[in-house]
């Protein structure tokens, strides 16, 4: 089931692995183990039931939430070995290399930060999305202070299948993220080899620091928070009209259209789209039926009268806080990511709604906050940096490889049984006829992510 989980990209028991028999500590418990080899686990937090903050001034707010980022930040400095960071051209990991530089540099230490670049041209960006995070990067970097190293990782001498390896090596099973794994590890290599003791991240971010806000007046009010949802209808857009139609029309009429949607497709004619799953052993898990009582939707429709925030945070929903770890231990590095402190969680957590949405605008509490610490379009976050934009491009320069790789899984019924092999081979061969943004993504989802798994299930039987 874990196996199947990780191809539909639905992370829905934390506690699942790939090995029958064996369950994963969920983050936020606590075990213990009797003399009798007795074991109680329990969970010590929970995202749900905190009362909203009520300050007087949006200000406060701002000023609130710097207090505990920055204490965040500060608390994953203390090492006598020098720090590095992760640093993309978006808005997370910027405002971490933001907030530690300058507090690195009242100890007179330098911050050296890493940022992944493409080594062979970017596969389909344009508009509203760009190949290489260099530039963005390298202007927040600058903007942080003059103790900042900025070096690019162009991970050229890493091979896509032996980043998915090493993957699967350090977090003894397949993941979600296959497509990432080349540069992934050549930034924790270069972290190591240069000295580094820990390399910061802010891979919480998005449900943390640049929230962007459930935004409905209506959800508000069903939360029985009446004065936040009139904050929002007033506020959260640039115009009356367009309250009306995004706080009252939209939630109420989008519920029901994704009800009757989900009603008349089986889950499976939405996962089929992102999946290398064999839909003969879908079947055989039944896993339409329970995606269905799990209220998942494969299509990824997000109801807006559901309160989003704290589901980033349900332990059962996630292993994501401990893949960090998983990978640098096999570099003896420290994992450090201070957009997860629980502090910093659980303050924003109480944050009402309308200080993530104001006239128009998303992530408006960030906003305010970084407005002068980083470069504006870092902050206004319009334009998004394509992970791993090269992929489909080093996948050909390593087609041979690729194809023996798939000859091999279609020669053990371990990996057919589990996999749709053709449908492996057809995501390579639309890279063959063109690497596009569509073909690379493509590849993402369903060639990697299907060698994850296949390449696991391979060491297993010859193991």
């Amino acid at each position: 089931m874990r196996l199947a989980q990780v191809l539909v990209a639905w992370q829905h028991d934390g506690e699942l692995t790939a090995y029958k028999g064996f369950r994963r500590m969920l983050w936020a418990s606590v075990m213990t183990v009797a003399a009798d080899g007795q074991t109680r686990a329990w969970r010590y937090w929970s995202p749900v039931g905190r009362e909203p903050l009520a300050y007087r001034r949006d200000e406060d707010y701002v000023e609130a939430f710097l207090e505990h980022y920055e204490r965040a930040v500060e608390s994953c400095l203390r090492s006598c070995r020098p720090i590095s960071a992760q640093l993309s051209g978006g808005r997370d990991s910027g405002s971490v290399v933001a907030l530690a530089a300058p507090l690195l540099a009242r100890q007179g230490r330098s911050l050296t930060a890493y940022t992944s670049v493409p080594c062979l041209p970017p596969d389909g960006a344009g508009g509203l999305w760009f190949g290489n995070e260099w530039d963005q990067a390298q202007a927040t970097a600058t903007m942080a202070g003059t103790n900042v190293q900025h070096l690019p990782i162009d991970a050229s001498e890493y091979g896509v299948i032996q980043g998915i390896e090493s993957s699967v090596d350090y977090h003894e099973g397949p993941g979600h993220g296959s497509i990432n794994s080349y540069w992934i590890d050549a930034i924790l290599k270069t972290t190591a080899e240069n000295g580094s003791g820990s390399l910061l991240s802010g891979g919480m971010g998005n449900a943390t620091v640049s929230w962007e806000g459930n935004g409905y007046a209506l959800l508000a009010l069903l939360k029985g928070q009446p004065a936040t949802a009139l904050r929002l209808f007033l506020h959260a857009e640039p115009n009356l009209w367009l309250s009306v139609r995004r706080q009252i029309v939209r939630p109420l009429l989008k519920p029901p259209l994704y009800a009757l949607r989900r009603l008349r497709a089986a889950p499976s004619s939405n996962y089929r789209e992102y999946s290398a799953l064999n839909l003969n052993l879908a079947a055989e898990l039944d896993l339409d039926n329970r995606m269905r009582s799990a209220g998942w939707d494969a299509s990824f429709q997000y109801s807006p009268l559901k309160d989003w925030h704290p589901i980033f945070f349900a332990p059962m929903n996630s292993i994501g806080s401990g893949m960090g770890a998983e990978s640098s231990a096999k570099y003896a590095l420290g994992f450090l990511d201070p957009t997860a402190n629980l502090a910093l969680a659980e303050f924003l957590l109480r944050v009402p709604d309308d200080q993530f949405r104001r006239r128009g605008q998303s992530s408006w509490l960030y906003r305010r906050a970084f407005q002068g610490r980083l470069p504006a379009p870092v902050v206004s976050g319009d334009r998004k940096g394509l992970q791993a934009s090269d992929a489909g491009n080093r996948i050909l320069r390593e087609l041979p490889a690729f194809r023996d790789c798939l000859q091999s899984l279609d020669a053990l019924p371990e990996a057919r049984e589990i996999l749709d092999m053709p449908l492996l081979h057809r995501c390579l061969e639309d890279l063959e006829v063109k690497v596009d943004r569509q073909s690379t993504e493509r590849a993402g989802a369903i060639l990697l992510r299907g060698l994850g798994v296949g390449l696991f299930l391979r060491r297993l039987v010859q193991s």
